[in-house]
């Protein structure tokens, strides 16, 4: 197996086994709490009997179809309706994904089908934040800027990627305290959004 942020090659570090609530267990019987909430996917904790429950029953009904061409089913609409209603008005339009990863890359895809669609191609440009992590597709992979997510470890990323401090109070990058600072990163971001515009890159 190839594991994300792990040198190819080496064995794995932990072989986990089992999962309760905030624990997991590995193989040896080792107990750990998964602060990582395994990416956010088991973010309401393992070994959940409602939501086992719920999967099963599903799992009993139909598994998985594509919904491609205009498929769906009862328990797809359902939820697609739930979600429509707790967003704020206007994001009332649901497309499902598998991952992460995949939502952000969707996300690029449809602002990158906007523009063209509006006749303006050119407009390409996706900002992100140093030490942010979007995922390991094509595009999430290049909007990266943690330190694991590296080109030295990684490769070039793509070139309409571009990166800015991030907006943390606690840990200005600037250096700088909130209010002295008259919002230095908000204003930093509009400086690299007028130099792009103007054909100026900001690096």
């Amino acid at each position: 197996m190839m594991h994300p942020i792990h040198a190819v090659g080496r064995k794995p570090r932990v072989v986990l086994e089992k999962g309760h609530g905030i624990w997991l267990q590995d193989t040896e019987g080792k107990d750990y709490i998964n602060l990582l909430s395994s990416i956010e996917c088991t973010n309401l904790g393992h070994g959940r009997r409602e939501i086992i429950d719920a999967v099963l029953e599903q799992m009993n009904k139909v598994e998985f179809h594509s919904g491609w061409y205009g498929l769906s089913d009862p328990t797809t609409i359902e939820c697609a309706q739930k979600l429509a209603e707790i967003t704020p008005v206007g994001l009332d339009h649901i497309i499902f994904t598998s991952s992460g990863a995949e939502s952000t890359d969707v996300a690029f895809k449809m602002v990158y089908l906007y523009w063209f669609l509006c006749g303006k191609s050119h407009k390409s440009k996706i900002i992100s934040l140093y030490g942010s992590y979007h995922g390991l597709g094509a595009g999430s992979w290049a909007s990266n800027r943690a330190e694991v997510f590296s080109e030295e470890r990684w490769g070039p990323s793509g070139k309409d990627f571009l990166h800015i401090p991030s907006y943390h109070c606690y840990r200005c990058m600037f250096g700088l305290e909130y209010p002295e600072c008259n919002v230095r990163c908000a204003r930093y971001l509009e400086e690299v959004i007028i130099n792009e515009r103007l054909g100026c890159p900001h690096f």
